[in-house]
């Protein structure tokens, strides 16, 4: 049965090229929207993360990053003075849009983040910078430290002198990649800088606040609900839930243009296959007048249809692989999505040959020979 189905495609070597062309396009592009949608949520992960054990003062309602909480700093300076918080772990934070995104999942393409010097770790977790300095502290009050991706957008290096919104400073560090959005697109400067250059004086956006006693946490939250009513104390779980449901659109978007893409891949190879089955009827007739059994004939012509599919998934896998590194895209090349991939390249072929090999096994044998 393999040698015959084998044989049947090589001798329609046009079609079953298109075939394997149609399954590999199918395959990088249900391997590239699944790749880009595990990529986001791995970032949402690693935002969630960054927060661990710390607690995010900001107002209610302002979402995450918080640019648009706006706080009096004479506030946040009376809850940084409450004894139940580690001041060395805790600095106010004014944030940014410096350049809008032009993804509409995203709020900035780069992200001012204005802190106390000496307090970035608090911020950046634990990204080391890949060139100069990872702190702000002792450095001039002009200084900036970006993120990778802010870096590669400004196209500076260490030392040169960067406007940001008019006002002039000097690069000081550029950090490592990292793959937290909220890291790699910064750009981090002083907080008192940061109210100076965007008209925010006396004002903040939040507040990254660290108990003294982790036991105490949830103590802290209920004390802080009670001194500022209006201000709200969210935690990596809160957070979390919020990233969560950014990303129910993308879920669905995403979602749909795969299944669609797979449900093309099996309308594609089910047409071709009844297509060969309509060509081959009298060839198919002859045989089951030979004594060939229906069954033989339905594995042949479902042979036909995996052998195409396979083929077509195996080579749009490996050619993921080079075009993944040409556009950086190497975050798509995970063993899990890859094994996803062929799996449903395998379903749809089983699912694309089933009907045309029902078609075949059916045909009589009188009526097919006389067919033309």
């Amino acid at each position: 049965m393999l040698d015959l189905a084998l044989r049947n495609l090589w001798a329609r070597k046009t079609r079953t090229i298109l075939v394997i062309v149609g399954v590999i396009v199918c395959v990088f592009l249900i391997n590239t929207v699944d790749g880009m949608l595990s990529e986001m949520k791995a970032e949402r992960e690693r935002d969630v993360g960054l927060q661990a054990g710390r607690l995010y003062l900001r107002q209610p309602g302002s979402g995450y990053p918080p640019f648009g909480s706006t706080i009096p700093e004479v506030v946040i300076k009376e809850a940084l003075s409450l004894p139940e918080l580690d001041p060395a772990q805790s600095t106010p934070l004014l944030l940014l849009i410096i350049v809008p995104s032009q993804n509409p999942m995203d709020l900035a393409e780069v992200a001012g983040v204005g802190l106390i010097p000496g307090r970035e770790r608090l911020y950046l977790g634990d990204t080391p910078a890949e060139v100069g300095a990872s702190t702000l502290y002792n450095a001039p009050d002009n200084a900036f430290i970006l993120g990778a991706d802010a870096a590669r957008h400004y196209a500076v290096s260490v030392g040169q002198k960067l406007d940001i919104n008019g006002e002039v400073g000097e690069v000081v560090g550029i950090l490592a990649k990292s793959k937290i959005d909220v890291v790699d697109k910064v750009v981090l400067m002083s907080l008192s800088f940061a109210q100076r250059a965007f008209g925010r004086e006396g004002t903040v956006s939040a507040a990254l606040l660290a108990p003294k006693e982790s036991g105490r946490r949830e103590a802290l939250i209920s004390d802080f609900t009670s001194r500022f009513p209006k201000l709200e104390l969210a935690t990596e779980d809160t957070i979390g839930q919020e990233l969560s449901k950014t990303m129910q659109m993308p879920n669905q978007f995403m979602g749909m243009i795969s299944w669609t893409v797979f449900a093309a891949a099996i309308l594609m190879v089910a047409n071709v296959m009844l297509g060969a089955v309509r060509e081959r009827t009298k060839e198919i007739g002859t045989l089951a007048a030979l004594g060939m059994r229906p069954r033989t004939i339905m594995l042949t012509i479902l042979y036909e249809a995996l052998i195409s599919t396979s083929t077509g998934g195996i080579l749009g896998i490996v050619l993921s692989i080079p075009a993944a590194h040409l556009a950086d895209w190497t975050w798509i090349l995970s063993y899990k999505e890859i094994a996803k991939v062929g799996a449903l390249v395998l379903l749809a072929g089983c699912i694309a040959g089933l009907y045309p090999a029902y078609r075949a096994a059916r045909v009589n044998p009188v009526e097919a020979l006389r067919y033309e």
